[in-house]
């Protein structure tokens, strides 16, 4: 079964344990939102920036 919520993060830090990284944001988000989530970590500068925080979320059940 694949986990319901997606996220994409940057990680700052070249030489960062990604694996530990990931898990622990795995773990953070299912503490607070109580979601299972499946954690993508990307080089920092991949995602696109925008002025405003709402356009952050990308709602990809909504583009199909």
């Amino acid at each position: 079964m694949k986990p319901p919520l997606r996220v994409v993060a940057e990680f700052a830090e070249a030489g960062a344990d990604l694996v530990d990284l990931r898990a622990a944001l795995e773990r953070k988000i299912k503490a607070v939102l109580n979601v299972p989530s499946q954690v993508e970590l990307v080089p920092s500068g991949t995602l696109p920036r925008f002025e405003m925080k709402g356009q952050l979320i990308k709602k990809l059940y909504e583009s199909r």
